[in-house]
């Protein structure tokens, strides 16, 4: 684990480091100065929340300025939507320093943290400055918000480029007009737009609860004008109201027609000096699905591709080169589970029912996640016996109103959830197994029959092979 984590680090140091003079470095004290630690972290955020299954392309997410000590949990669900599909650019906005108004870039061409260095695209920076007046090159130091979001795009999106842009208070027909002339600029990158602010602050828990609960559903429904005459009038308070409604207007402009909560809370004063409320939002295109993908059905698998697949995951797992796979296979979209077990003792599982990434970036994600849970729960056992590598491409089957036998299950309620694969629990009812999902996820044994809860059901295509547990994790 260590040795990929320092292999992709070294890579995160050494992209574009030619050429490059101008460097902004995290401040001392602002992460730990182990690198693996930070990635530690990062993983753990990032991988704590299971994110909604989306029918669409997420244009853009917003995502708190707290620490990431704070406010992990919340940035790392967004970044874990976010990173499902591949971008080409990262936009970062954040609030402007006081005083200063309107909209400005960074022209610096580089930033630095533990995990190594996140580049600026200076080309497309250049090129925004001409064309957009308006916009300010300026090359002050960005705040803290901005250093949060780092290790999370360095992990999510790797050598992604990144722009940065600081956004003060405007009139409202000017930042129309630099988002559109942004979003031409951008409409090829397919970029991820990354909104930093909080929603509420205060000292009356009450009131913030009710302000923040009131602003997620302005952001959701992207009305900026009404974030900025509510700010303006003192009703909504969001630590960023003029970057928040640049950021709708810039999604809206690339596409996007509607936004969901992933998550969010109001804390209760600590360890902030005031209560706050933070929330992370996906505004996403829904007329643009990925369901047509690729239409290669899970029955065509042989068991040519089964040995294929199961080495690719294994290889993978042991830090060795994985087998090149074919385009039609690489290129799979479809839901991911990959399990270790011991007599039939699940050890370890990890998975992706909702997946829109080629079965290729998928699985080295899971994989990536499940070796390091693997290492953990192994630490404490005495011996390394041999086990059972299972590796299942799901598909969701939809219009079922009773569950067979052949077919597993998801429930999930909240940040709660729980899974069955077909071949587990199969000879109990199906109701009886709709309760043990439920149970297995922490809610109520009936919760299944509640409109809040998500069930769905899918079918697998599973393959397995012996596998030495000692190879993965030392």
């Amino acid at each position: 684990m260590k040795l990929n984590i320092l292999l992709v680090l070294a890579f995160l140091g050494v992209v574009f480091s030619q050429n490059l003079v101008e460097e902004y470095c995290a401040e001392n004290g602002l992460f730990p100065s182990d690198p693996t630690v930070l990635w530690d972290q990062i993983t753990d955020y990032i991988n704590m929340v299971k994110p909604r299954p989306l029918r669409g392309n997420i244009i853009g997410i917003l995502v708190p300025e707290e620490s990431y000590l704070f406010s992990g949990t919340v940035i790392g669900a967004a970044y874990n939507l976010a990173s499902q599909e591949r971008k080409k650019l990262i936009v970062v906005i954040v609030e402007a320093p006081p005083g200063q108004k309107g909209v400005s870039i960074m022209k610096f061409k580089y930033f630095k943290t533990p995990l190594g260095t996140q580049i600026i695209d200076s080309t497309l920076v250049k090129k925004i400055s001409e064309r957009i007046p308006k916009i300010k090159l300026v090359d002050e130091c960005p705040p803290k918000s901005f250093w949060f979001q780092l290790p999370f795009t360095q992990y999510s999106f790797r050598s992604t480029p990144l722009i940065v842009f600081l956004v003060g208070k405007e009139d409202d027909n000017v930042l129309d007009g630099i988002a559109n002339s942004c979003s031409h600029l951008f409409s090829e990158y397919d970029p991820l737009i990354v909104n930093v602010s909080n929603l509420a602050k205060g000292e009356d828990a009450r009131e913030v609860t009710r302000t923040f609960r009131s602003t997620m559903v302005i952001m959701t429904a992207m009305m900026e004008k009404v974030i900025v005459e509510n700010f303006e009038t003192g009703k909504y308070n969001l630590s960023n109201p003029w970057g928040s409604a640049f950021s709708i207007k810039l999604v809206r402009a690339l596409g996007a027609d509607t936004g969901i909560v992933v998550k969010g809370y109001v804390n209760s004063g600590f360890p902030t000096a005031e209560i706050c409320g933070i929330a992370s939002i996906a505004w996403i295109d829904v007329r643009k699905t990925y369901k047509s993908h690729n239409t290669l059905a899970l029955e065509t698998i042989n068991d040519k591709d089964r040995d294929l697949l199961l080495k690719y995951i294994y290889n993978i797992l042991i830090g060795q080169n994985p087998p090149v796979l074919p385009r039609r296979i690489s290129n799979l979209r479809c839901g991911v589970f990959i399990t270790i077990k011991i007599d039939d003792k699940i050890l370890v599982r990890n998975g992706d029912l909702f997946s829109t990434r080629p079965f290729s970036e998928t699985a080295k994600s899971l994989c990536k996640s499940l070796k390091y849970s693997l290492k953990h729960t192994s630490s404490r056992r005495r011996t390394f016996e041999n086990a059972t590598l299972v590796v299942g491409l799901t598909k969701i089957v939809e219009g079922v109103e009773e569950p067979s036998p052949d077919l597993g299950i998801y429930i999930r309620q909240g940040t709660k959830d729980g899974i069955v694969m077909p071949w587990e629990d199969s000879d109990i009812s199906p109701s009886m197994r709709l309760d043990r999902v439920c149970m297995q996820a922490g809610i109520l044994s009936k919760s299944w029959c509640d409109s809040e809860t998500d069930v769905y059901y899918f079918i697998v295509k599973a393959f397995e092979k012996e596998i030495s547990l000692d190879k993965i994790i030392r």
